[in-house]
């Protein structure tokens, strides 16, 4: 009796540790991309994969799909759709997005063959891994949708699944707060592409840094990890 006790501890510890560095991450990533290529700011997060952050880039994110992998969630599921299905089907998404990188630029007046040329000479000289150079259309929205869908499960773990169990109503309120946060920027990135707008020329950088945060402190308040703080 007191193994299994004992086994119960180790696993809730290990799906609290598991959400502590997922939600770490999520917060992180945005600002390790900015530290480690000296604070020069991209149009995307995932633009960032062609600068001197590409190692960071791929890593944070094969990092995601791992941890969401070995996730289990609750045992006690009464929906469809398990925790784990989701996580996995999230994880997977994470980790496509680091394989198919974004296009390296798609304006009518890019010059691709110049930046295909510096990125090489880059990659020799300044340790940059940017295995994978393209500038192909529909490469890019394969991987902006993987990149979408992550976060959209993301939000929905944030909106559907932290909120069951013994869940206090103020955190219910907290984890569809975050989730919403996760969806409204991507919605609002979608409608300004829709209709050819710009705020500035980082707004998409700045809507996935938002939607990242309240994914990252949505999985690090649900892993116990601002406990000390009263969260």
């Amino acid at each position: 009796m007191e193994n299994k006790q004992q086994q119960v501890v180790d696993t809730t510890m290990s799906y609290l540790t598991l959400r502590k560095l997922l939600g770490t991450l999520g917060i992180l990533l945005p600002i390790l991309l900015l530290i480690f290529n000296e604070f020069k700011v991209q149009a995307s997060i995932s633009h960032f994969y062609y600068t001197k952050s590409s190692v960071v880039f791929t890593s944070i994110l094969f990092a995601f799909g791992l941890f969401l992998f070995s996730y289990r969630g609750r045992l006690k599921e009464t929906e469809l759709v398990s925790d784990k299905t989701l996580t996995n089907i999230g994880g997977l998404l994470a980790i496509l997005t680091a394989l198919i990188p974004t296009a390296v630029c798609q304006l009518d007046n890019c010059n691709f063959t110049s930046f295909q040329s510096k990125l090489s000479t880059l990659s020799l000289e300044e340790g940059i891994s940017t295995l994978f150079i393209h500038n192909d259309k529909w490469i890019g929205v394969i991987h902006l949708l993987c990149a979408v869908g992550f976060l959209t499960i993301m939000g929905w773990m944030s909106f559907n699944r932290f909120t069951k169990g013994n869940t206090t109503a103020n955190k219910k309120i907290f984890y569809r707060v975050c989730a919403f946060m996760v969806w409204l920027p991507i919605i609002a990135l979608g409608v300004l592409m829709k209709f050819d707008l710009k705020l500035t020329n980082y707004d998409i950088f700045i809507g996935e840094w938002i939607s990242l945060f309240f994914f990252g402190i949505s999985w690090l308040v649900k892993g116990k990890g601002l406990e000390k703080f009263g969260v």
